[in-house]
């Protein structure tokens, strides 16, 4: 099985400084020479952002070469001589895990991990010439070459186009299956195999799962989480507190804005990435250091690089957002809090301007009255009835003096 390795942060390669480059070894230690020269040339010749780019096709490359392991095990395996057959057999094992495991896994993410291996290939054998007769077009009546990975002619700048592609699924996204992607994702990372992974891969891993549960959680923006910083997690919950408020420095609407997050919960997981994970990934520690850093730089990502990062799990930021908030306008209808008030509580908390974002919000709250409706509960008794008026009270109790009581 292969495994990534990254670069220390005083790599240069061709006078180009490249920490946290993706390399692939395989499980002897030996390195894929040709994955790691494609590395070098994106990073060097292309330009490619590690970040933003490499390290999705690294990762893709990575799960392409192991997935094919198991489905031609036992079959003398060799990346250089596949066949389109075999990258449909792979194609099919991965549709099957999702169905199997119900991880749902979107044609999309399929797709990603296909091209992006395609691209390896290609670059292998039409860019480096480092081989012959693996992949490339048929010129079907022209010669007599075949190639055991046929593709089509691409169309307008594109090179080539991959037929045994599935068809896109973006069109069908809806609460349910953005909450199954979430989860599925959130998965996929927790359960990451960490099995011969050096401290590095792991932190990283460790850093991806706390980025998705940021977004989902707490519904903040792309651009919020990437402005969050150590120093602002620095403070001890008080004896009895279930929630912790943050003030942000960097909103989309308001000039800040404070935010709350369970104590039981993320709270006390960022605690524990922070003093270990992230301690590897930025071993020397200074004032206002990102909770969510670039591996190559250090700083704080750039939001497109948030966008690079969630893709090799088949998720979108803003996503994680809605569905937060969708989530959030459960939690009070379920407890009978109702629209005005519903809507004055989500507003405070996810940073939305109610002049501006009714709209928004009124979409959200419409969705998740439905999909509490949908679930047929059997009325409420007295007492419960009682609970939700208390609860009421205290939510927009809370809602009001969130503020006060960070300050």
């Amino acid at each position: 099985m292969y495994k990534l390795i990254y670069t220390q942060e005083d790599y240069e390669c061709r006078g180009v400084e490249l920490p946290g480059l993706p390399f692939l070894i395989d499980e002897k230690g030996v390195p894929l020479d040709e994955f790691n020269q494609y590395m070098i040339y994106l990073a060097t010749i292309k330009r490619r952002n590690i970040e933003k780019t490499i390290g999705g096709i690294a990762y893709s490359v990575k799960n392409m070469l192991n997935r094919i392991q198991r489905v031609e095990r036992n079959k003398g395996f060799k990346w250089d001589r596949l066949t389109d057959s075999i990258l449909i057999l792979v194609r099919e094992s991965l549709i099957k895990t999702g169905t199997d495991k119900k991880n749902d896994i979107k044609n999309e993410t399929i797709n990603e991990y296909i091209s992006d291996f395609i691209g390896f290939l290609w670059w292998v054998e039409n860019t480096a010439g480092l081989r012959s007769g693996m992949i490339g077009i048929n010129d079907i009546g022209k010669s007599k070459r075949k190639y055991r990975i046929a593709l089509e002619p691409g169309t307008g700048s594109r090179k080539y186009s991959i037929p045994f592609l599935l068809k896109s699924t973006a069109g069908n996204r809806g609460p349910k299956g953005d909450s199954i992607a979430w989860d599925n994702a959130l998965d996929m990372v927790i359960n990451h195999d960490i099995d011969g992974c050096d401290f590095k891969s792991i932190a990283l891993n460790h850093r991806d799962e706390i980025l998705i549960r940021l977004l989902r959680e707490s519904t903040l923006r792309r651009e919020e989480v990437v402005y969050l910083e150590v120093d602002q997690f620095q403070v001890t919950p008080r004896p009895g507190e279930k929630r912790v408020a943050i003030t942000l420095k960097k909103t989309k609407i308001y000039k800040e804005r404070d935010i709350s997050i369970y104590v039981d919960g993320l709270w006390q997981d960022i605690q524990e990435y922070i003093n270990t994970s992230l301690k590897v990934l930025l071993p020397k520690s200074k004032k206002g250091q990102p909770l969510i850093p670039s591996l190559k730089t250090g700083r704080r990502l750039e939001p497109n690089s948030i966008n690079e990062i969630l893709k090799k799990y088949g998720i979108r930021p803003h996503d994680g957002r809605a569905l937060g908030l969708t989530e959030r306008f459960i939690d009070l209808v379920e407890v009978g809090i109702g629209q005005q008030e519903a809507l004055l509580i989500v507003s405070q908390e996810a940073g939305h301007s109610l002049n501006y974002d009714n709209k928004t919000l009124l979409k959200h709250y419409l969705r998740a009255q439905e999909i509490v409706k949908s679930t047929n509960k059997p009325p409420r008794s007295q007492l419960e009835t009682e609970n939700i008026n208390l609860k009421r009270e205290l939510a927009l109790t809370q809602a009001k003096l969130e503020k006060v009581m960070v300050k």
